[in-house]
């Protein structure tokens, strides 16, 4: 996902949030790769908080699931730069 050529949309870039956030959980991923998904959906909720103005409906959907999820399953996430408080 973070080694895309073209720029994500918005949108793209929820879902991909959304995927990473969600795997995070899998017990098929080995260390090194749930680190990865930590690392990109910390890279992706960064650049999607500087657009935040242009989130649609169901973006904003998406991300406040994204946010709920850390809030109970990751609390050490909300805690560093990575998670902008307004999701």
């Amino acid at each position: 996902l973070l080694v895309l050529e073209r720029r994500l949309s918005i949108s793209d870039a929820a879902r991909a949030a959304h995927f990473c956030a969600l795997a995070m959980d899998s017990p098929l991923l080995t260390e090194a790769e749930r680190a990865e998904a930590k690392d990109g959906l910390a890279r992706l909720l960064e650049r999607l908080s500087w657009e935040q103005k242009r989130w649609s409906l169901e973006d904003r959907k998406l991300l406040t699931e994204v946010a709920t999820l850390l809030r109970s399953e990751y609390p050490e996430l909300l805690r560093s730069r990575w998670v902008a408080r307004s999701v």
